[in-house]
Order: structure tokens, then C-alpha cells, then sequence
């Protein structure tokens, strides 16, 4: 198991299942709202910023529902380029 998997571990062992679903469902929220400033906004570096500052929360996120959700298909999913 590697490092950032233990982390990962450790975090829904701390503030459980639900609530680290609940941390997806508001990073996605993030997200969504960040690259809806950028669009209307593409010039402006700050909101760049942010899309790639919510992008990898979201990423980080991604890595719990792989823990979450073991299934062999969806870490195929996960894992495609």
C-alpha cells in the first residue's frame, strides 16, 4: 500500500464514510463553479488558477472513491487516460 493510500485510509477512518462523500460532493461543487468563472473569465490568470486548485482536490478525492468503491471496473475507470 502506498503512502498516499494509507493517508487515504486513515482519513475515512477519522470522519468516516459519509462525510468524506460529502467532501466529493463539495469539491465537485468547487470545481464546477471554478471552471464557470474561468469561462467567463478566460484571460484572467487568478481563475486558471483555481480550476487547476479544484482540479486536484477533486483528484485527491477520486483516490478515497477508489477506496470506497474497490470495484475492479471502476478503478479500470479511474485509471484510463
Amino acid at each position: 500500500m502506498t503512502e498516499e493510500n494509507e493517508l487515504y485510509r486513515k482519513a475515512l477512518e477519522k470522519w468516516g464514510e459519509t462525510s468524506q462523500l460529502d467532501m466529493v460532493v463539495e469539491e465537485c461543487a468547487e470545481l464546477i463553479q471554478a471552471i464557470q468563472k474561468f469561462k467567463r473569465n478566460p484571460n484572467a490568470s487568478k481563475y486558471y488558477a483555481n480550476v487547476v486548485e479544484e482540479s486536484v482536490d477533486v483528484e485527491l478525492c477520486q483516490e478515497q472513491l477508489k477506496i470506497l468503491f474497490p470495484d475492479r471496473q471502476l478503478r479500470e475507470h479511474f485509471d484510463t487516460p
